[in-house]
């Protein structure tokens, strides 16, 4: 979770004024990341309705093609923990829909 707030506004804070900040962020995130996936599935039956052709990606072979890539970026960022890093954040961003 991400927060952009004052330093010392923060340090100011009681524990538990924190703790229900950061909570009531989660609670927000998670539920714009359902509203998000809502509409969006909205959308794209709208565009099915209308008769677009709506191709849906196949994650696994996706991943599987972009597995050289991720092998080339920590050679040149030389950091191969950043790079699984990297890619375990966008498996829980794919997850979280």
């Amino acid at each position: 979770m991400n927060l952009i707030i004052n330093n010392d506004f923060w340090e100011s804070l009681t524990d538990a004024q924190k703790e229900a900040i950061e909570k009531a962020s989660a609670d927000a995130r998670d539920s714009m990341r359902a509203e998000v996936q809502s509409s969006e599935q909205d959308y794209i039956q709208k565009l099915k309705d209308e008769g677009m052709t709506v191709t849906e990606v196949d994650v696994e072979e996706f991943k599987a093609a972009m597995e050289p890539a991720y092998k080339q970026m920590a050679e040149y960022v030389g950091n191969e923990e950043y790079v699984t890093k990297m890619q375990e954040i966008c498996e829980s961003c794919a997850d979280a829909k």
